[in-house]
């Protein structure tokens, strides 16, 4: 058990020596640990991806973040979708300013995630001829792989 704890602080210094380096010297897209991201919106389908992507992070080992947009927080249900990814030992990403895609992509940079778990949400016509936020993410992160969770 001694020898177990030692290994994993040695593993935890040393990726972390190796984090330091990689944003001292810009350089993205290299991954020290898995770690995957779900995106919680509110909606029914939050309580399915934040499940999917512990399912996810589960298979690889991963630590599993959950970002939510705190306009969420006035929506009737969120606690209890907080509590679930609490309850799933997710650590919880607030996104405070708004601009989503731009605060996704700092958390990812900052956290450097390799997985990201989004809510697909039914699409008319219009809305295809939009980008969407798996489209606006991959332009800016292009070794993301981004795992994709029906709304129905």
């Amino acid at each position: 058990a001694l020898r177990q704890l030692v290994l994993q602080r040695a593993v935890s210094e040393v990726e972390q020596q190796l984090q330091e380096y990689m944003r001292e010297n810009h350089i993205e897209g290299w991954e020290t640990s898995e770690k995957v991201l779900v995106l919680l919106d509110g909606t029914p389908a939050s309580e399915v991806a934040i499940r999917r992507a512990w399912r996810l992070a589960h298979a690889f080992d991963a630590e599993l973040l959950a970002a939510y947009p705190i306009s969420i927080l006035k929506v009737q249900g969120t606690t209890h979708l907080l509590t679930v990814a609490m309850d799933l030992n997710a650590q919880l990403r607030p996104l405070p300013s708004g601009q989503l895609l731009e605060d996704l992509v700092r958390i990812i940079r900052e956290e450097n995630v390799a997985h990201v778990t989004l809510i697909r949400q039914p699409t008319g016509l219009r809305d295809r001829l939009r980008r969407s936020l798996a489209d606006g993410l991959l332009d800016r992160l292009p070794h993301l792989d981004i795992h994709l969770v029906s709304a129905h």
